[in-house]
């Protein structure tokens, strides 16, 4: 409740806050056997520009590190210039998706005439794993910019 207050949380936010730390709590702290056997919780936090969806984000982070799950959420975005301001990383880079430009005649004419495909392939390795392991949360910011391909290449890498 204090961390509630401190944050100033919306009635909305406070909602989507109890949702996700009472799930995290459950399954990481408590170590619930009821809780670990559900289906992880996948839950579409939406709302306007400005609505307080990464401030939600960021109390849930205080929560985590509280609770000494700090190593166990990433925050990341589907471009560079979305993700740099509040030092996150990219889609690409932490599921470890390569990015190539390639020369296709069909689509993607860039401003030089030059036809250019983004081609991402996905590579495994212990690396990847080991840095992964222990999440329980990943916050994909500016998800309205994530296509179909993309998130299937983070559900493969993943």
């Amino acid at each position: 409740d204090n961390i509630i207050q401190d944050f100033k949380l919306t009635s909305e936010q406070i909602l989507a806050f109890q949702i996700i730390t009472t799930n995290i709590i459950h399954r990481n702290v408590f170590k619930d056997s009821k809780w670990i056997a559900k289906d992880l919780l996948v839950m579409f936090l939406t709302g306007p520009g400005g609505t307080g969806k990464t401030h939600v984000v960021r109390v849930i982070q205080k929560i985590m590190d509280i609770h000494g799950l700090s190593h166990g959420y990433r925050s990341v975005a589907p471009t560079a210039n979305v993700a740099s301001p509040i030092n996150r990383t990219t889609l690409h880079s932490s599921c470890n998706i390569k990015i190539r430009l390639k020369n296709k005649l069909s689509r993607g004419i860039s401003t030089n005439g030059n036809d250019l495909t983004i081609l991402a392939s996905v590579r495994k390795n212990d690396k990847l794993c080991q840095e992964w392991k222990d999440v329980c949360l990943l916050f994909i910011d500016e998800i309205s910019m994530v296509d179909q391909i993309l998130l299937s290449d983070v559900d493969a890498s993943l």
